[in-house]
């Protein structure tokens, strides 16, 4: 899915400014549609061409007999430029900068043109008529003859409609194709000094000498607002067309940006020194000219300010997910949102504005490709974007080589870095073979939503005491308020704990199924996201962790879970080890078959791309090089192979039991299981095993347990419960690091000592 963007001013950013002196007034200036050429004119018979890259002056363009330029345009086609002056009207090519069309006027000066939005034909305005000019056959069609003079002329972007400025405060609209005059708008206070329509078509610009600016309905020929700024007297009005916004400026120096949806302004430049005269913005919206009375031109290279538009959009598409839905339950709703999966909604609407925005305006059509044979690497080069590089097994290459115009790509997944938009994930699929190859880029990370700076108002979870009651006919499926069936999950007895100087990081991955298409539902772990939510209320309720210090993510893929893990650790190093550190984890677990290691599996990697995961020795060094006072690394995960169901693929599964050596540090894991077994799911509790007996005890005991009572407790409750449900043996284990304080079993979970 990609979401398209339109940003408001207030997410533009100038990032650059380059001034080129013109040696004239610039009354006129005209960016070329890629934006870059400038054209200038004014009181001068030669118009000024410069490269707005450079600035350099690339020509000089005489207009006959011209002495004062009064218009000046680019033809959204970008083929060719007009100005109008005195009695004479010419049609420049914009690559050769040859004349191609000239007309002359025998009755009065030409104050106004406007390009057709095909490029085809020029709107006109002389003394008090205006007249369509054919540019494939230099023919001309009276439109009108006005009751006074005509001081502007605007082509409608997107209907056959035009706008006429005559007199001191008159607009009329006139429809092209009946030759008819369609309404008349009298709003305006002053002389019009310039109009324009929206890029959409659907409102009229203009503004006076009054101060005023207008935003005229064109369909009913209504004025919708009039905007006005303390001393600021506008010379122009220009859309500025894909942020929502158009731009004034006058003789008071100050370039506005205004928002055309709540009518905010922003001043974008400000030179109280010299009048502005003139504006231009080319149609890609990345630069802006503006004409100063000191004889120069600014131009201002404007930029999307990414995170503006990011924190915009997850805002508003957070505060809509988490309204109550007309004929939502409230106990169904309290399930849905609560702090916890407020925090995974807001990290998964990041992650699909930056995807979305990062192919924004570009394709995947491929330029050309590239084979290492002995490496058996294609290197695919795209026109949008840098070389992505893909393992293709050499007996693929040919049948991949040849379906290069049909490959398709999925899935792709981008991180905002230092290069705006950076490719960490694609999948292509050779369409002839059906055969899909995955690229990653390992060194970036996910952007972390952290830096939006995102505000919202406290939720309430507590459930009404009326929600709770079910009469004798009704049913709560493990579906329905999962958590609330456990008695864990009921009634968190009041504590007096604090734990300020803690941090966690708490993940659950349920559903794998998302990102493997190829597994069965069987392949998920059930209860996963309950065990991680259940955690989350535990460590804020009981343990005492501020919720603000507390990281949680349900079916987190692998760069948002490296991304994760990196920056806790990376806390405990601000602290001059006074933090301590908690990681819980439940879903997969795998080991790799050769070399036995054992990984935790994101929710997008399976055992075909382990070596993706996580890999539990990384895990542990990088909390045992952290600064952490104390770390506490708390896994409901097997490592056998197994899963969590009945079914081998689902328990969760793989060896658990590192090297003594692997540990090293104040680190102590406590593990759902040991050696080869299973962590078994407690289906009536929909929790797993281990975790519900390690949060009973925590709820039985207010948080304050030691370590050896914990390990003494999980190791009689756990292994009788499996025993009873399964049949098999479930053995927790608590184990620490080399290195570490002899009492450690002595600890607790609360209070940091």
């Amino acid at each position: 899915m990609i979401l398209s963007f339109v940003p408001s001013f207030a997410q533009i950013d100038i990032i650059n400014e380059k001034v080129i002196p013109c040696g004239i007034q610039p009354n006129l200036i005209a960016l070329s549609p890629d934006g870059s050429i400038l054209v200038v004119g004014g009181n001068s018979k030669k118009l000024r061409i410069y490269s707005t890259n450079s600035g350099e002056e690339l020509n000089m363009v005489p207009v006959k007999d011209v002495f004062t330029i009064y218009d000046l345009k680019f033809a959204p086609d970008g083929k060719s430029f007009a100005a109008a002056g005195d009695d004479y009207v010419v049609v420049f090519n914009s690559k050769t900068y040859e004349e191609k069309f000239e007309f002359k006027s025998n009755s009065g000066f030409y104050n106004s043109i406007s390009y057709s939005p095909d490029s085809k034909k020029l709107a006109v305005a002389f003394h008090n008529s205006v007249r369509i000019w054919d540019l494939t056959t230099g023919e001309s069609q009276l439109l009108t003859s006005c009751n006074h003079e005509v001081t502007n002329v605007a082509w409608s972007p997107t209907i056959s409609e035009i706008a006429i400025a005559e007199g001191l405060n008159e607009v009329t609209f006139w429809d092209l194709n009946k030759g008819k005059r369609l309404m008349t708008n009298t709003s305006q206070k002053d002389l019009i000094n310039c109009i324009s329509y929206s890029r959409d078509g659907d409102f009229l610009y203009t503004c006076s000498g009054a101060g005023y600016i207008n935003i005229v309905d064109v369909l009913s020929g209504e004025n919708i607002k009039q905007l006005t700024l303390k001393g600021h007297f506008p010379w122009f009005v220009v859309p500025a067309f894909l942020f929502e916004s158009i731009l004034s400026g006058g003789d008071d120096g100050r370039l506005i940006c205004w928002g055309t949806t709540n009518y905010e302004y922003k001043i974008f430049q400000e030179n109280s020194n010299f009048r502005l005269l003139s504006c231009s913005i080319n149609d890609g919206n990345n630069k802006i000219a503006v004409g100063l009375s000191d004889k120069s031109v600014h131009i201002l290279t404007v930029r999307k300010n990414d995170l503006a538009i990011i924190k915009g959009v997850v805002s508003k598409k957070t505060k809509s997910w988490q309204q109550q839905g007309k004929f939502e339950k409230s106990a169904d709703y309290f399930k849905r949102v609560n702090d916890s999966t407020r925090i995974s909604q807001i990290d998964l609407f990041t992650q699909l504005v930056i995807d979305s925005l990062g192919q924004e305006g570009k394709s995947w059509a491929l330029k050309e490709t590239e084979y290492d044979a002995d490496n058996e690497i294609f290197k695919l080069l795209f026109y949008d974007y840098p070389p992505v590089f893909i393992h293709v097994p050499i007996n693929e290459a040919e049948s991949f080589d040849k379906s290069v115009k049909s490959l398709s790509f999925k899935n792709p997944k981008f991180t905002l870095g230092e290069e705006r938009y950076v490719l960490m994930h694609l999948e292509i699929t050779n369409q002839a073979n059906n055969k899909t190859y995955s690229y990653d880029k390992k060194e970036v990370t996910a952007f972390n939503p952290d830096k939006l700076g995102l505000e919202f108002e406290p939720i309430n979870i507590a459930l009404p005491k009326q929600n709770l009651k079910t009469s004798e006919t009704e049913q709560v499926s493990a579906s329905t308020i999962g958590t609330i069936l456990s008695d864990i999950d009921q009634m968190l007895p009041p504590t007096t704990n604090k734990y300020p100087e803690a941090y966690a990081l708490i993940i659950g991955n349920e559903d794998y199924t998302k990102y493997n298409p190829t597994l069965s539902p069987e392949s998920n772990v059930p209860f996963a996201r309950n065990d991680a939510k259940s955690f989350y209320n535990y460590a804020v309720n009981v343990l005492g962790i501020p919720s603000d210090n507390i990281f949680f993510f349900t079916d987190a893929i692998g760069s948002i879970m490296k991304r994760e893990i990196e920056r806790i650790c990376k806390m405990a190093n601000y602290k001059d080890g006074k933090v301590d550190l908690f990681f819980y984890y439940a879903g997969h677990g795998f080991p790799d078959e050769v070399s036995k290691e054992a990984f935790i599996l994101p929710v997008d990697i399976s055992s075909d791309n382990l070596q993706e995961g996580i890999k539990l020795t990384d895990l542990y060094r990088a909390f045992s090089t952290s600064k952490a006072h104390r770390t506490f690394v708390i896994l409901d995960a097997c490592f056998s192979g197994q899963g969590r169901d009945q079914s081998l693929l689902t328990a969760r599964a793989v060896k658990i039991k590192p090297q003594e050596d692997i540990l090293e540090g104040n680190i102590v894991v406590i593990s759902a299981v040991k050696s080869d077994q299973r962590s078994l799911p407690y289906n009536q509790q929909k929790h797993g095993i281990f975790t519900y007996y390690l949060l009973k005890y925590l709820k039985e005991n207010n948080g304050s347990v030691k370590l050896s009572d914990l390990e003494e407790y999980l190791d009689n409750e756990v292994p009788m419960t499996s025993l009873k449900l399964f049949g098999i043996e479930q053995t927790p284990q608590i184990y620490s690091g080399l290195g570490i304080d002899p009492k450690w079993k002595e600890w607790t979970l609360t209070d940091g000592k």
